[in-house]
């Protein structure tokens, strides 16, 4: 499903994250002086160039939105279909990549 965000140029992605995932996305994006929305958006676009993503956790996993670019949305769940996963299993993959390759400095 997508909605048109409030400024027009950006599409709603709804999914659903474990609380888990969202709570480190939130922390780590802050981390990395980031937007939730744009580490979202990296997140994806680097998927997009992982042949064979890991597994990801959807179990216990809620309702959760995110705005990224128009046209977006579409192409990512035509992506998770080609691969033959669900978007609600696209996207723990890919914020689990982006979370890989974006440490928490205080880890470093």
């Amino acid at each position: 499903m997508s909605i048109p965000g409030p400024r027009g140029d950006r599409e709603k992605l709804i999914t659903a994250l474990t609380p888990e995932l969202r709570r480190l996305l939130k922390i780590r994006a802050f981390e990395h002086g980031m937007d939730i929305q744009d580490a979202a958006e990296h997140a994806i676009r680097a998927w997009y160039d992982v042949p064979e993503p890991p597994e990801a956790v959807t179990e216990g996993a809620k309702t959760w939105g995110t705005f990224l670019p128009v046209g977006e949305p579409d192409r990512f769940k035509a992506e998770c279909s080609a691969r033959g996963v669900t978007y609600v299993q696209g996207l723990p993959q890919a914020l689990a990549l982006w979370l890989e390759a974006h440490p928490s400095p205080s880890s470093l």
